[in-house]
């Protein structure tokens, strides 16, 4: 689908903060508005763009957050899923090191 990416930052050849629409106004209204509260909390002029971009759905079902073609997931579901992994990781080290404590008694 044809959507839109809208890209705020003091030096956009630097990074940015970005987020994808479907509606061109939509993201232009985000992009000033966020572009405003820069400026206020650190007091630098932010520059704006605004530019087309092919984009899809999440691929997880509950999820509907825009993403680049060449991406699966959004960002924000590649962290859940992150998390899950780093906790599932956590708890097998933690089992190894309780079975490691049984053995050595």
């Amino acid at each position: 689908m044809k959507g839109y990416v809208a890209k705020v930052s003091f030096d956009l050849s630097k990074g940015c903060t970005y987020k994808y629409f479907k509606d061109k106004e939509e993201a232009q209204v985000w992009a000033e508005d966020h572009a405003r509260h820069m400026f206020e909390h650190n007091g630098m002029e932010q520059e704006i763009e605004v530019a087309p971009m092919e984009l899809k759905e999440c691929a997880l079902l509950h999820c509907h957050e825009l993403v680049p073609l060449d991406e699966a997931i959004c960002l924000r579901c590649e962290k859940i899923q992150h998390d899950i992994q780093m906790d599932q990781q956590a708890e097998m080290c933690d089992k190894l090191t309780e079975a490691e404590l049984l053995n050595d008694w």
